[in-house]
């Protein structure tokens, strides 16, 4: 135990880097062995030759370290390094440190201090928490006065409490507490399985004053007289207040500091029209502000949670509620004067009601009723209704009426049986007073979702039948009464939220409830999950403070257990704001607790008084609340419209002229609409937050469901959709469904609206469980053994809300060790329990008896019993003799624990030798081979697992079958649902079965088969055919083979059967041994169909595996294999039928290729004939007469050797067309003028004729003709042309390719009329002849210029449709040189000089003049 935090944390650290490293198989940590100082002549380091270089040595934190690098702890220690606390420890220095260890608590674990100073008799024992941080509500650290847990409780903390977290000026400010006036304080700490947190570190001292005064004063007295003597400026317990904060406002002179010890004002006298603690306020205040009443005197035990409060007239009165310690029999009613600041203990005339908690109390005129609550020793929940009359101060017990049916079915548990609810008085319009008592819990039914009215009139109560919003029940909510809206404001609550699942928690959900028409409404909810909070209505504002916000399972992030929240809901607005807490006391975190309204200002504002609630100890103050005032405000309008501050919330009353609460407007107009909109602006809607049609319809702002969903705005108005209210929707659980008859519980559905007479069953809840076996059998349900309660999970905190249950167990084979002292069997066990002690038999053995007790004995039944223990503890007292002292071990156990079959050796704690078959350290266990209890002289007998099992467990005796399959305490069955049957019992044993064709793959691991050596295996092949074993396995092992079969018996067997004697044929089963394998890994067999008859069903021959002697972890590998000769037979035909069919496809196949060739070149020929027989065109081709001088004057050359001819004629296939090419010198120079058909033409051509130059190009013409039609005819011309233009002697070249069934070459010269081409010839009109020539049009463009490939000549589609066939032309140059683009603009000009006649035949293009590499040649086509 460390007094330095940061020396702890420090140390937490460095252990988990050790740890993880050592998880991670970095280093191996051991702990440090002591050295001998004799025999050793150096310290041992980790240079030794016998350490590893990856081994840390660690101390052994609370213990020391023996053979093997181990840590043995000593007493109230556990852990790997003993740094964990375990068991019980004593402290009896007059100061020191308690923490639970270095690291995070442990799960599961229960830890005891026993702190008594031996100096301490007649002194006060201070603890002071420096740090405590565990979980909300499930994990507790218990604190009593005294030396056990008989002792009177003092605090029971859990929660984030104070951490290292926080700042130093935080964890200074103001530290927990708790003072043991005693002289002693029993200490117990225990934590569930689920969540570990920081845990705790407390210092403790003796005779120290609170907060050690601060600084601000010294300590004087001792014992209970220990008290700061405090610097004049400061006053309180620690010193903590200033005596005159702010110099009273002196220097505003509105108040003065006095000494007077009867102003409880914190010593400032405030002047006329002040107040506050420093006078700084106003009378009316403009902001709220907090102050603290005068401390309650010490002989008023008012430290209590969930008790009840009212006001009537200037006295407030309080009842009951939960405390702890020590409670006188009058210490449950309490008066406090307003006006005189006075505490009276209220005394009765007659039989009052039992203490209680988390009831219900309103007054009524000169009335209290209070209803329902928790008895505070017997646990039991009351659905009495107590009246008292303030006057005669004498209580009656009501006997009422209720005019509901329960369909409840429970004849000793009244529906009205509740606590956790909330109760409000109403006044509806018909004058009828009604206590209206809103959800709580059941404990049977859980939480309940009803609402329950009381005419105090007829004494009568009745369930309403209420509509409007899904309201889930809750317990620990508030709610406050508005008789102005007369409606009830409900806030918080804890709930079970959905049904058919165990989900609970935490709500921040408002509603209002109307009594008057029964209807419930959505209200804007707080954002603060709370629930045991206070709610008080002032002003048209409901205040909500404090209470328990934690909603989270795991390690809390932020929500507190204890919350100081405060928070206002502006009714006018339907908004909610944070209020500043309460900064003038030290616990300003709680929940529990009460409040009521009531006058204490001067002006006659309300203020909220908060009284006592639970922070892990019980608060014993008072908080006052002054709260505001709109009369402040009356100046004028400005300043009273939209103030929404502070709890605040005002409107201008224009007919008084006066600034009054806004919620008195709430129904009227626009000057409230105005004065919320700037709050309404930061406020976003909640309507898409509502899940269910009920509470979307039923909102307080303005909501429409549609498309199953919640909207502010419908886009679609028709999509509105109406619903069916379901008022039993609310209801979560069967249970509670089947309470009210109008409904009904569906499994699939949850609780809906009665559909016939049908009443399921809902079975006994965990609440009507009273032992704990019953309680955790196969049931969602925990035990609370110090109770004697069984309660549900999802119920946990509500059943237990202060700590009260300090052990819960939901495991039946645990029930034996928590429910009596008695059944605990060693001392470490009995100590973990905080009301057993252990009493040694004087053997020196270890035996012994676990009794309850405390320090000082062990006790008899008559014990005092306190709050937290309540009166079931008694079941843990014996009732053996009392322990003599010398024999009694209360906070250490006895040196030699070896469980009385051993001595030890030399007076030391080492058991000699374990006799009765047993082992361990302190022969704790049974050796292997045998079972039993060995611990405290119980007795071990021998394994009775006959040859199925070598070993059993050392306590319960089941066995652990060594065949795979195997199950059961004795490995009597086999585990069939994984495929394993067989019969173990009679000299039998479980096989797997095999299929055949498949490969099996066992894997055995140390976790599941850490003592499995054998594995077994069968199978009945289905036919005759051989059967083939492949087996494998990873470690070596032993296999045996063998058949099982049926055979039959030599002698038949006679029966009777219809008075006749017949005989039948028995049969026997026969294991045929075949053959084994010793110390294999693979191994492999060919069984014989034939010669063990597989396949016969008359004597079912099995094949069976039998696998041994093999170590875990392993693998097996096995698989049969059936080869059977008709499948072959059936693969080979199916396989022919399969060729054969191939070759047939693959014939037609080819037949149809052949076809499909032979028809596309009947189709190919025929298109060819079709496109030959159509018309060709003309070829006009002009040469200069020089060229045909040459040929004149070329010796044996004349103009008739010019004629062309074919180069080339190439047949297509078919013989029916071919392709006939030619090669033509192409003409020189351009239109010569006389071609001219006017002056704008021959300008045209002549203006650039002298721009080119001579040069000449050879031609190849090909075009396709049909063979049978071809002519080929040829005529020279030999005209020429003179300057002048007139025609002296021509000289033509013509090719005419000519379409029709003969040759035709009579030019129709006399009939047509004629034009000039540009070569100085003539054309041929042909429009009235559709059989002449037809000219071929070739375009020798730029891209069929040199460097460009030859383009396809243009088609003209005539008007008889057929398209022109191709004539192909390309162009070689001699010279290469490139074509002029200038001779385009030449071309263009003698497209011009083209005949009328071209133009106006539509079956004939125009001509088009062809350019070439020289110029001054030209070509008409």
């Amino acid at each position: 135990m460390y007094a330095d935090g940061n020396i702890r944390t420090y140390h937490c650290i460095l252990l988990c880097c050790i740890v993880l490293l050592s998880q991670i198989g970095i280093i191996s940590c051991k702990c440090r062995p002591p050295i001998d100082l004799e025999t050793t002549a150096a310290p041992l380091t980790n240079t030794s030759t016998d350490v590893k270089d990856d081994e840390i040595f660690k101390d052994c934190v609370n213990g020391k370290c023996v053979q093997g690098g181990t840590c043995e702890c000593d007493q109230g220690f556990k852990g790997e390094y003993c740094d964990e606390c375990g068991g019980r420890l004593l402290l009896n220095a007059d100061s020191g440190f308690v923490s639970d260890g270095f690291k995070d608590y442990a799960k599961a674990r229960e830890c005891s201090w026993l702190i008594q100073p031996a100096s301490a008799r007649n002194s006060s024992l201070r603890l002071r928490f420096l740090e405590f941080a565990s979980e909300c509500g499930w994990d507790y650290l218990y604190i009593f006065d005294g030396d056990s847990a008989y002792s009177p409780i003092l605090a029971t903390f859990n929660g984030l409490i104070i951490t290292q977290d926080q700042t130093t000026s935080q964890r200074e400010k103001f530290l927990p507490e708790v003072v043991a006036t005693s002289g002693s304080a029993f200490l117990h700490f225990f934590s569930d399985v689920e969540y570990a947190m920081k845990g705790f570190n407390i210092s403790y001292t003796i005779d120290s004053c609170s907060q050690d005064c601060l600084g601000r004063g010294s300590c004087t007295g001792t014992g209970s007289d220990v008290q700061c003597q405090c610097e004049t400026s400061w006053t309180g317990q620690a010193c903590e207040k200033e005596s005159c904060p702010s110099n009273c406002s002196q220097t505003t002179n509105q108040g003065s500091c006095s000494n007077s010890s009867s102003n409880y004002n914190n010593m400032c006298e405030c002047k006329t029209g002040y107040q506050s603690v420093d006078c700084s306020a106003t009378i009316p205040a403009k902001e709220g502000f907090w102050y603290q009443a005068r401390s309650i005197p010490a002989s008023f035990n008012l430290a209590r949670a969930s008790h009840t409060s009212v006001v009537i007239g200037d006295t407030m009165w309080i009842y009951s509620g939960i405390q702890f310690g020590n409670l006188p029999d009058n210490a449950d009613f309490y008066t406090y004067n307003l006006t005189s600041k006075e505490w009276s203990i209220v005394s009765t005339v007659s039989t009052s009601p039992s203490q209680r908690y988390g009831h219900s109390m309103i007054a009524f005129q000169n009335k209290l009723l209070i209803f329902g609550g928790r008895d505070v020793w017997t646990d039991q929940v009351k659905d009495e209704l107590w009246e008292f009359n303030i006057t005669t101060k004498r209580w009656t017990n009501v006997q009422y009426t209720v005019d509901f049916i329960d369909t409840s079915n429970n004849s000793t548990t009244s529906p009205l049986t509740l606590w956790g609810h909330s109760g409000n008085l109403v006044q509806l319009d018909n004058g009828l007073n009604l206590m209206i008592v809103i959800f709580g819990f059941h404990p049977l039914f859980e939480y309940s979702g009803f609402v329950y009215e009381y005419n105090i009139d007829t004494q009568t109560w009745s369930r309403a039948n209420t509509t409007g919003a899904d309201v889930s029940a809750s317990y620990g909510h508030s709610s406050a009464w508005d008789p102005v809206n007369k409606v009830i404001y409900i806030h918080g609550g804890i709930s079970h939220l959905r049904a058919l699942t165990s989900t609970y928690g935490i709500s921040d959900a408002a509603h209002s409830y109307d009594p008057e028409n029964r209807i419930f409404k959505v209200l804007r909810s707080s954002g603060v999950p709370r629930y045991l909070h206070s709610g008080v209505l002032i002003s048209g504002v409901m205040f909500a403070y404090g209470g328990c916000t934690h909603n989270d399972s795991d390690k809390s992030t932020g929500a507190l257990c204890f919350s100081p929240s405060f928070m206002a809901y502006h009714i006018s607005c339907d908004t909610w704001e944070h209020v500043s807490p309460s900064d003038i006391t030290n616990q300003p975190n709680r929940y529990g607790h009460i409040a009521v309204s009531a006058i204490l200002s001067q002006d006659q504002s309300e203020s909220m008084i908060i009284q006592g609630g639970y922070d892990s100890t019980m608060i014993n103050n008072i908080l006052i609340y002054q709260t505001a005032s709109c009369a402040a405000y009356s100046t004028n309008e400005t300043n009273c419209t939209g103030t929404h501050h502070n709890g605040i919330s005002c409107v201008w009353n224009s007919t008084i002229s006066k600034c009054t609460p806004a919620a008195y407007f709430f129904n009227s107009s626009n000057t409230v609409n105005s004065s919320c909109e700037s709050v309404l602006n930061s406020s976003p809607s909640y309507c898409d937050k509502l899940i269910s049609p009920e509470s979307c319809i039923n909102a307080a702002e303005k909501c429409m469901w549609c498309n199953n969903k919640c909207r502010t705005n419908c886009e679609n108005p028709g999509k509105i959709e109406s619903y069916v209210p379901s008022y039993c929707k609310r209801f979560r659980t069967c249970s509670q469904c089947q309470i009210n008859p109008e409904c009904q519980w569906v499994p699939k559905d949850g609780c809906v609206k009665r559909r016939n007479n049908e009443t399921l069953n809902c079975g006994a809840t965990c609440g009507s469980y009273t032992s704990c076996y019953d309680c955790t059998v196969g049931k969602s349900c925990m035990w609370c053994a110090n109770r004697g309660l069984c309660v549900s999970t999802t119920s946990y905190v509500v059943q237990f809300p202060y700590g009260e249950c300090m052990k819960w167990e939901n495991k039946h084979d645990q029930c034996e060790k928590i429910e009596s002292c008695n059944n605990l069997r060693t001392c470490d066990t009995c100590q973990e329990n905080p009301f057993c002690g252990w009493c040694d038999d004087g053997s020196e053995t270890g035996l012994g008896t676990c009794q309850s007790g405390s320090a000082i004995g062990s006790k008899t039944n008559n014990v005092s019993l306190n709050v937290v223990s309540g009166a079931v503890a008694a079941q843990y007292n014996s009732s053996l003799p009392v322990c003599p002292a010398k024999s009694w071990f209360f906070t250490d156990c006895p040196l030699c624990q070896c469980n009385g079959h051993s001595t030890c050796v030399n007076e030391t704690s080492e058991c000699e030798f374990c006799q009765d078959n047993t082992d361990g350290k302190e022969c704790e266990q049974c050796i292997d081979g045998y079972y039993g209890e060995a611990t405290n002289g119980g007795t071990c007998k021998e394994c009775e697992c006959f040859d199925r099992a070598t070993l059993c467990n050392n306590t319960t005796g089941d066995c652990f079958c060594s065949t795979k399959g195997m199950t059961g305490p004795n490995c009597e069955k086999c585990e069939n649902s994984a495929k394993y049957y067989g019969d173990p019992v009679n000299n039998g044993t479980c096989f797997y079965r095999l299929l055949i064709n498949y490969s099996f793959t066992f894997t055995l691991t140390p976790s599941n088969d850490k003592y499995i050596t054998s594995i077994n295996f069968e199978n009945t092949p289905p036919t005759d055919g051989s059967t083939e074993l492949s087996f494998e396995s990873r470690e070596k092992c032993n296999i045996r083979l063998t058949v099982y079969s049926y055979k039959p018996l030599d002698k038949p067997k006679r029966v009777k059967r219809d008075n006749t004697s017949q005989e039948v044929i028995e049969y026997e089963g026969v294991e045929v041994e075949v053959t084994e394998g010793i110390g294999v890994t693979k191994f492999g067999y060919y069984f014989s169909g034939s010669t063990y008859g597989f396949g016969d069903s008359t004597i079912n021959a099995t094949i069976r595996i039998y696998v041994s002697n093999f170590t875990v972890p392993s693998w097996i590998q096995v698989s049969l294999v059936q080869r059977n000769n008709s499948l072959l037979v059936l693969l080979l035909i199916l396989f022919s039928c399969f060729l054969v069919l191939l070759l047939l496809t693959a014939l037609v196949w080819k037949l149809k290729m052949l076809y499909d060739a032979c028809q596309f070149r009947r189709q190919r020929a025929e298109q060819l004939e079709q496109m030959a027989a159509r018309p060709f065109g003309t070829v006009h081709l002009c040469f200069e007469e020089d060229i045909y001088k040459k040929a004149n004057n070329s010796p044996g050359m004349s103009s008739q050797d010019l004629v062309l001819t074919s180069v080339t004629e190439e047949l297509c296939s078919g013989g029916h067309a071919s392709a006939v090419s030619v090669i033509l010198w192409m003409p020189q120079g351009i239109p010569d003028s006389a071609s001219m058909h006017s002056m704008e033409e021959y300008k045209s051509v002549n203006s650039i004729k002298e721009q080119f130059t001579n040069a000449g190009t050879l031609a190849i013409g090909s075009a396709l003709m049909s063979s049978s039609q071809r002519s080929l005819a040829s005529e020279i011309d030999m005209s020429t042309h003179d300057r002048s233009g007139s025609v002296s002697k021509a000289r033509k070249l013509k090719v005419v390719f000519k379409r029709g069934g003969r040759r035709r070459t009579t030019e129709r010269r006399s009939s047509q009329r004629t034009t000039n081409d540009p070569c100085g010839t003539q054309h041929h009109n042909q429009s009235n002849n559709r059989d002449n020539d037809i000219p071929v049009v070739v375009d020798n463009s730029a891209e069929n210029r040199p460097g460009h490939a030859a383009s396809q000549p243009t088609r003209q589609r005539s008007k008889r449709g057929p398209s022109f066939t191709s004539l192909r032309s390309r162009s070689v140059s001699p010279t290469g040189s490139a074509i002029d683009n200038r001779a385009n603009e030449a071309l263009d000009a003698a497209n011009e000089t083209s005949s009328s006649a071209t133009r106006s035949n539509p079956l004939r293009p125009h001509p088009i003049i062809l350019a070439f590499d020289n110029p001054n040649d030209h070509v008409t086509v």
